[in-house]
C-alpha cells in the first residue's frame, strides 16, 4: 500500500517517513520534549561534493554501528529497507529502529528520529529527518532530505554523537 504525500500527492513506498517527490516529512512531529539545541541554528550546511563521499556498494546485507560502546549494533539491511537513528518518542507513535537513549544521545543533541539510513539496491543513504542539531558526514553537515551515498568506514555524526560504520560481508558454506 502507497504511502500519498499530502503536501504534493507523490505515492511513496509503505513506511516512508520523507516524501520522495517534494521531501516533506511524512509524519507529525511530537510536541513533547524538545531536542536540546547546540550550537548555532544559522550554521551553513552543504552537499558533500562527489569527490568526498564514497562510492563503496554494500556487498552483503550487514552494517555494523559502531557507537562508541562495547557492543556495536549489526543491522541487517535488504534491498528497500530503511532504518531510523535517534531516541526513545514520547507518544507519537514513532519510534527509532536504533535507539541511542542509554549511550546519554540527549545530552548530545541527538533527535527522536534524527537519521534514517536506506538501501536501494548496492547503495546506501544518509538521511537527515529534519533534526534539530543536524546530521554530518565526513565532518560535513548534510541538508535534510537528501540522501547521501554511505561507504565502509564512513563517520556519521547526529549532533554532537559520534558513530562509525561498516559494512559487512557474511559468506555463506
Amino acid at each position: 500500500m502507497a504511502n500519498t504525500c499530502p503536501y504534493c500527492g507523490y505515492k511513496n513506498l509503505e513506511g516512508a517517513l520523507i516524501c520522495e517527490g517534494c521531501r516533506a516529512l511524512l509524519f507529525k512531529r511530537d510536541e513533547g520534549e524538545a531536542t536540546r539545541l547546540l550550537g548555532d541554528p544559522h550554521e551553513k550546511i552543504m552537499a558533500l561534493p562527489d569527490s568526498k563521499r564514497g562510492t563503496k556498494t554494500l556487498p552483503g546485507s550487514r552494517i555494523i554501528f559502531d557507537l562508541g560502546d562495547p557492543r556495536p549494533r549489526i543491522v541487517t539491511l535488504n534491498d528497500g529497507d530503511e532504518i531510523t537513528i535517534g531516541r526513545q518518542g514520547s507518544g507519537n507513535g514513532h519510534t527509532a529502529d536504533v535507539l541511542l537513549d542509554e549511550l546519554r544521545a540527549w545530552e548530545q543533541g541527538v533527535s527522536r528520529l534524527h537519521a534514517a539510513i536506506r538501501r536501494l539496491g548496492d547503495n546506501v543513504h544518509l538521511i537527515d529527518l529534519q533534526s534539530t542539531n543536524g546530521t554530518y558526514l565526513n565532518g560535513q553537515r548534510i541538508p535534510p532530505g537528501q540522501p547521501q551515498l554511505l561507504r565502509d568506514g564512513d563517520e556519521i555524526r547526529l549532533g554532537q554523537y559520534v558513530i562509525h560504520v561498516y559494512f559487512v560481508y557474511i559468506e555463506r558454506e
